[in-house]
């Protein structure tokens, strides 16, 4: 039985979980409690590590981090010098700690995580998850090829621009009811692309007109910007190592916030090399002239392929933080003639609630119990008209179907043709950068091929028929027998993970598989101090991890049991000064 709805918004550094449940509408929250949940791993020597705990050891470890899993993705990701750790171009792999991985299992460890983090909250969920909008088929293929590898139960994978579609649609479903038709211009400026789209709304329902991306137009491009400006300044810039690199971009996006409700702000970094403090002295027109230069051109073209033209625009609406930065407003305001824009979906929470609401409407269909309004949302397929091919081999063109620019999505297909008893062959069905292809055929004299280009726009192969039996069919990209492996690393490693992590996860993997008696045996390896502090296998405890090994046991035992199994521990290594208040 399902017993939560989930949505999941893939930030770029942050990731946000919005639950739906019996109580309503709500967050999961990190680890530590907080809303957004920072979008980092790191790898050890031992095992992974996540969220705000790898951000804490981030620079200790800075040639194993990751701080943009998402973007691992994106074809031309690596060139932009954002991948800490080693890559190999020729095979299209991460090289961490002397051991190769393909960038999707990097990602998959971090939907291993995230599976972990909502299971706590949720025993049984299924979830729905967004996507950039820039992705191409081979970027969103890959992303979720990483979701099965993680075993992620995701229902549907949705561009973001539908997510804000359905928050728009239920924030708003009263003035919508109220006022009619209404055509909005979504403005999104994130951390690493720029996204606007149009949507007619109707009531209950929304229609795609027009979208358009760019992937590499972000606000981590002005704080790069801030940065080669600086390094022509200072010479010493030209030592830097990743670590000092990484802590001088962190100082930058602070002082890009401060810039934006202040008309002057101070960049200090002491010891940025063994011998220098970086002491620079920022006013906001310096900051604006040094984006003007090049950002912002590249932002006004981005904007000229909507203000040219003749549109029928009702409102527009500013989603992401760079629209705070006031010389970014002004040339909103400027190029589309407007005083005023809205911001009501400035919340940070958009994207992963209208996640939610999408996997409410899914699974619906498949669980009467699940009750939901019935919001639309209708994609269009906004790309240049495209073909689906299907050929016998590589080459041989056997069959076709038009998807045309403009067309509604899902669309469905059904391609048949002859074959003419050809053996030792194969069909290849392809679409874009995606090809399927069948098992080795034994003969046959005609073919059918049905299948979907879904919401996402991405293939999907429903069946294929030779002669009318169905025959077999796997991405060229990933074979299945690949993807049996990939899923097995990712169990160890996962194991790893609940082994050598903080001590709470593996005391919770020991409680689930040899019950309460087996975790007091456990207890009695603790090498407790007077200073409260717990040594696992030669490593030493923080607070936090105490606690949350304590906060953990009671989560599966009942407090009284947890209470008299730790003071008999505890007692036998004469640590009698721990009182029941402190644990």
């Amino acid at each position: 039985m399902i017993r939560s709805i989930i949505g999941i918004e893939c930030g770029n550094k942050k990731t946000v979980i919005s639950k739906i449940d019996r109580n309503g509408l709500s967050n999961i929250p990190s680890d530590s409690s907080n809303r957004e949940i920072p979008s980092v791993i790191v790898y050890t020597e031992k095992n992974r590590i996540f969220s705000e705990q790898a951000l804490d050891r981030i620079k200790a470890y800075t040639n194993s981090a990751i701080i943009y899993p998402y973007r691992l993705c994106v074809q031309d990701e690596y060139q932009k010098g954002y991948f800490l750790f080693q890559y190999d171009e020729k095979d299209n792999m991460g090289i961490i700690n002397g051991e190769k991985w393909y960038v999707f299992q990097i990602l998959a460890s971090y939907f291993t995580y995230l599976d972990q983090l909502i299971s706590k909250n949720s025993e049984q969920y299924v979830c729905v998850i967004s996507v950039p909008n820039y992705f191409s088929q081979k970027e969103k293929y890959f992303f979720q090829k990483a979701l099965q590898i993680a075993k992620l139960p995701c229902l549907k994978i949705v561009e973001e621009h539908m997510c804000i579609a359905y928050s728009y649609l239920q924030t708003q479903k009263n003035v919508l009811k109220e006022q009619g038709k209404k055509t909005i211009l979504f403005i999104d400026l994130g951390e690493t692309q720029t996204s606007a789209f149009i949507y007619l709304f109707d009531n209950t329902k929304g229609t795609l007109l027009q979208i358009e991306s760019q992937k590499n137009l972000g606000l981590r491009d002005i704080d790069r910007y801030i940065y080669e400006y600086l390094a022509k300044k200072y010479t010493y810039f030209s030592k830097l190592n990743k670590k000092t690199y990484l802590r001088v971009l962190e100082q930058i996006e602070k002082l890009r916030k401060v810039l934006s409700s202040n008309s002057e702000a101070n960049l200090h970094i002491e010891y940025i090399t063994q011998d220098e403090d970086l002491d620079h002295y920022f006013s906001r027109k310096e900051f604006e002239n040094i984006i003007s230069d090049n950002f912002m051109q590249d932002f006004m073209k981005f904007l000229n392929q909507f203000s040219q033209q003749n549109l029928n625009i009702d409102e527009i609406e500013l989603i992401g933080s760079g629209s705070r930065i006031p010389l970014i407003l002004q040339k909103l305001k400027e190029v589309f003639q407007r005083q005023y824009m809205g911001i009501i979906l400035q919340n940070g929470e958009q994207i992963s609630r209208g996640s939610a609401l999408v996997c409410a409407l899914q699974a619906s269909q498949i669980n009467p119990f699940v009750k939901i309004e019935n919001y639309k949302v209708q994609s269009l397929f906004t790309e240049q008209d495209q073909l689906i091919e299907v050929f016998l081999g590589q080459t041989l063109k056997k069959g076709e179907a038009l998807l045309y620019k403009g067309k509604e999505l899902p669309f469905f297909f059904n391609i048949e043709g002859e074959l003419q008893g050809e053996e030792n062959s194969f069909l290849s069905i392809k679409f874009g950068e995606i090809i399927y292809k069948t098992e080795v055929l034994k003969g046959g004299s005609q073919f059918k091929v049905v299948g979907q280009i879904n919401e996402c726009k991405m293939l999907e192969i429903e069946e294929v028929l030779v002669d009318f039996q169905e025959v077999s069919v796997e991405n060229s990209l990933i074979q299945d027998s690949q993807m049996i492996d990939f899923i097995e690393k990712e169990k160890e490693m996962k194991e790893r993970d609940l082994n050598f992590g903080d001590g709470s996860r593996g005391i919770f993997s020991l409680f689930q598989k040899e019950g309460a008696n087996k975790v007091g045996e456990y207890l009695n390896c603790f090498n407790v101090t007077n200073s409260f502090s717990l040594e696992i296998g030669g490593n030493q405890l923080s607070d936090s991890g105490i606690k949350c090994i304590f906060d953990g046991i009671q989560k599966y035992i009942s407090l009284r049991e947890f209470k008299i199994n730790l003071e008999s521990n505890l007692k036998s290594k004469n640590a009698n000064n721990i009182t029941e208040k402190s644990i």
